[in-house]
């Protein structure tokens, strides 16, 4: 069978850094098999009141934009090491962060005491301590 169940476990690797990775693997799996329990219980009910053509449809449909997402949001990490992967992500989360509008009453030029330069020599948006 085809699915995302083996990418979880990939992700949760290589995202979490390694003083608290068992805490939050642990964590990170309590809510995966939580959310596949919820998948497991709506698909009577949805085939019952859809039929089994709509059921399987709106799985697909579900699937495909899974699909793209995950095409779309993940960095390539092949050849990088956790510490690095951890770096870019959490440079890209300040990025967004950073062209989030600011709350009233907030400084627009940090974050969580991190100071953020918006873009960079080449446009693209850059964090810096």
């Amino acid at each position: 069978a085809l699915s995302f169940g083996p990418l979880a476990w990939v992700l949760f690797a290589e995202l979490f850094p390694t003083s608290l990775r068992g805490q939050l693997i642990g964590a990170s799996s309590v809510f995966l098999n939580a959310c596949i329990f919820g998948n497991m219980m709506m698909f009577e009910p949805l085939e019952a009141l859809a039929g089994s053509t709509a059921t399987f449809g709106v799985y697909g449909a579900l699937n495909g934009l899974s699909l793209v997402l995950f095409c779309w949001l993940l960095p390539e990490t092949r050849g990088s090491s956790p510490e690095a992967i951890r770096a870019a992500l959490s440079a890209r989360m300040l990025c967004r962060a950073s062209q989030a509008p600011t709350p009233p009453g907030r400084d627009s030029s940090t974050a969580s005491g991190i100071a953020l330069s918006h873009v960079s020599a080449t446009g693209a948006c850059k964090a810096s301590t």
